[in-house]
């Protein structure tokens, strides 16, 4: 290798370690709505947990006793057994209560699924006293079975175009439209 290369990736070697610093400090500052230090941040730190522990039977597929767990407005909202939780007062969260076991039971229930583990829930309980904060904007799972990929493919009306007399299947009722609508003529039959 000549000394030219060695001089050339040395200087690149030396470019990268001294950009390296500058590079984390401008994508902080592109992040105002980064989270504090000691601040919980739900889509990081608490959203997983729910969906890792939870969403299987209170997600979108399911919701048992009628208790979805995929936003944090439907936690505040709760179920049949009340508001899951109450921002600021984890002593009161009945979501809370029930991860601990504290309600009388535990979530999930043995057998069900794997609970979460205690620095998780140390997690949600001050996420909870920290006012359960979390984007406005969130949107909860959709229905898997309500992905396109399920759905029965419908039958289209078959269009009728204008003069074109060359049609011999339906699917030359859909290319004739197209003919007409970018001002096409259809080559000759062979």
């Amino acid at each position: 290798m000549s000394s030219f290369s060695w001089r050339m990736i040395i200087c690149l070697a030396a470019c990268g370690c001294l950009a390296l610093p500058m590079a984390d400090t401008v994508h902080g500052q592109d992040q105002p709505n980064a989270a504090k230090p000691g601040q919980i941040d739900y889509l990081r730190d608490i959203k997983p947990i729910f969906l890792q522990h939870c969403a299987a039977c209170h997600g979108g597929l399911k919701q048992n006793a009628k208790l979805r767990l995929d936003t944090a407005d439907a936690m505040k909202r709760g179920g049949d057994s009340g508001p899951g939780l109450i921002p600021g007062k984890p002593a009161e969260s009945f979501l809370l209560e029930v991860l601990t076991g504290d309600a009388g039971f535990r979530m999930p229930p043995e057998g069900k699924g794997t609970p979460p583990d205690a620095a998780n829930i140390a997690l949600i309980r001050k996420w909870i006293e920290q006012g359960a904060k979390a984007p406005a904007d969130e949107t909860p799972q959709e229905d898997p079975r309500a992905h396109w990929s399920y759905q029965s493919p419908g039958t289209p009306s078959i269009p009728v175009p204008k003069g074109q007399d060359w049609q011999q299947h339906p699917i030359d009722a859909f290319i004739a439209r197209q003919h007409e609508k970018h001002g096409l003529e259809p080559a000759p039959l062979a």
